[in-house]
């Protein structure tokens, strides 16, 4: 009947209780996690053998409960509904579980490298939050809430992630303040920098190294102060000695350097003071010379010098006329011999010393021409094979028209010229060749024209380097160099194709 069906049901379902609130912890054993992952299964099958119950028995074994059926249909439906909506929560905590577990990795890993690199020392405060971040997250992991502990593992990450771009400022930092520290001699203070350094990044060489040279500065400290110390007793050479020493264990070390320069300093001074004394001495004697000398070691000595440039000063003011005259007339007698290269640099040097010497200014502008044209005419006279081209002999023409219109002296000049005239004119004598041949082969000399076959021909020809070309079909060609100087004897040159291609 109906009444002992729906007795059944309730029954059932008296005897099957709700899994989930039987539920293990997340961590117990798998055994029992099994047990749980059934229990929805169980239910399933139970419900559709009921509902097929409710939707086939009742036409066939329940006729006129109507009613009774119906009920029996929905209280079916809202049970399979509810199995549904537990079966969705255990997938979505399963989901929830595996991203914390995801965050916790990447905050763990982070974290390793991270604390490898000393965080904890050049980024106290933010290490600790991320720590502190990653303990929280564990804790509420502890106690299911994934979807917290996931938050709290990602915030944690963030924060080590900035961390992460700050590590090369943070060695940079380290070095720096390392090195700051070793420039004032704060050794203590270097080897806690190198040492971060070095804890941030272990193969760092320039830490290596500060902590390296924060050894020796121990060592120079030392000796630099042994240095000071002899050099306030007087003793320079003993104290730059101890200098050098500390120089040679560090290059840097604090105040070897200083000390050097004060020692040079020192003997700079005194053998500037000995320089003028000697100076003044000399000029009181009248010693001149030597008092130049001795006020030049001193400007040398100390560049900058007002005293020294003083001295000099009035030791030139005094003999700077005797000076002027005494290249007035040196200038003057070398113009008279026809030296004009030498009156020139004279006369130059006479308006060096002073530049307002009218007398230098008309010596210059009157023997610069004479002194160029007879070193260009000079020139060609040693090398009179540049008469044998156009160029070489229209410059022999124009020099020699300069030369003429020259007043006196000009005994030098002219006969220079005269030599000139006559190189010029033996460059334009023209020269004998004979040229032999063999009547097959045909001559031609460049820049001169083409002889054509013959057996022997006389021609003349300037003076000069000519090039002789002898050609024959089937032979292969010759060459021939001649050089004809002026006034050469008769020549002859051989021309003849005789190799056959």
């Amino acid at each position: 009947s109906a009444t002992d069906l729906r007795a059944r049901l309730a029954a059932a379902a008296a005897d099957n209780p709700d899994p989930l609130e039987h539920a293990l912890p997340i961590e117990a054993p798998r055994a029992a996690a099994r047990g749980r992952r059934l229990w929805p299964a169980l239910l399933f099958g139970v419900a559709v053998l009921v509902i097929a119950a409710i939707v086939w028995l009742p036409g066939r074994l329940l006729p006129g409960n109507e009613e009774l059926v119906k009920e029996a249909r929905q209280a079916a439906q809202q049970q399979g509904q509810e199995i549904r909506q537990r079966e969705q929560t255990l997938a979505e905590r399963k989901a929830a579980k595996e991203k914390s577990e995801a965050a916790r990795g990447a905050f763990e890993t982070a974290f390793r490298i991270l604390d490898a690199r000393a965080a904890a020392r050049w980024a106290t405060a933010d290490f600790a939050q991320a720590r502190d971040a990653g303990a929280q997250a564990a804790d509420r992991f502890a106690a299911e809430r994934f979807a917290e502990a996931a938050s709290g593992w990602e915030k944690g990450s963030g924060i080590l992630a900035t961390l992460e771009k700050q590590f090369p400022a943070a060695l940079k930092d380290s070095l720096q303040r390392g090195q700051n520290a070793l420039a004032t001699g704060r050794i203590g203070e270097a080897r806690q920098a190198f040492d971060l350094a070095l804890a941030i990044e272990p193969a760092n060489a320039a830490a290596k190294a500060g902590i390296e040279r924060a050894g020796k500065l121990d060592r120079t400290f030392a000796i630099v102060d042994a240095a000071v110390a002899a050099e306030r007793a007087g003793r320079p050479d003993a104290a730059e000695k101890e200098f050098r020493r500390a120089l040679a264990i560090d290059p840097a070390a604090p105040g070897a350097q200083e000390g050097l320069a004060r020692i040079a300093a020192q003997r700079s001074g005194a053998a500037y003071a000995g320089a003028m004394s000697r100076g003044f001495a000399d000029l009181a004697a009248g010693r001149n010379d030597a008092a130049r000398s001795a006020f030049q070691s001193a400007l040398a000595i100390r560049p900058g010098s007002v005293e020294a440039r003083d001295a000099l000063a009035s030791l030139d003011q005094g003999q700077k006329a005797d000076a002027l005259q005494l290249l007035e007339a040196r200038a003057r007698e070398a113009e008279a011999g026809e030296r004009w290269d030498d009156a020139l640099t004279t006369w130059r040097e006479a308006a060096g010393l002073e530049a307002t010497l009218q007398s230098a200014r008309d010596g210059i502008a009157r023997v610069t021409p004479r002194a160029e044209l007879q070193r260009h005419i000079e020139a060609l006279n040693r090398e009179p094979q540049r008469l044998w081209d156009p160029a070489g002999r229209a410059e022999a023409r124009n020099l020699l028209a300069s030369a003429a219109t020259v007043g006196n002296p000009r005994q030098r000049l002219a006969a220079a010229a005269r030599e000139l005239e006559r190189l010029a004119a033996a460059a334009q004598a023209p020269v004998k060749l004979r040229l032999q041949s063999d009547g097959v082969t045909r001559v031609a000399i460049y820049r001169v024209g083409q002889f054509g076959v013959f057996a022997e021909r006389d021609v003349e020809l300037l003076p000069g380097k000519y090039t002789i070309v002898g050609t024959r079909n089937g032979f292969r060609d010759v060459r021939r160099e001649v050089v004809l100087p002026p006034g050469s004897p008769a020549s002859a040159v051989v021309v003849r194709c005789e190799e056959p291609i």
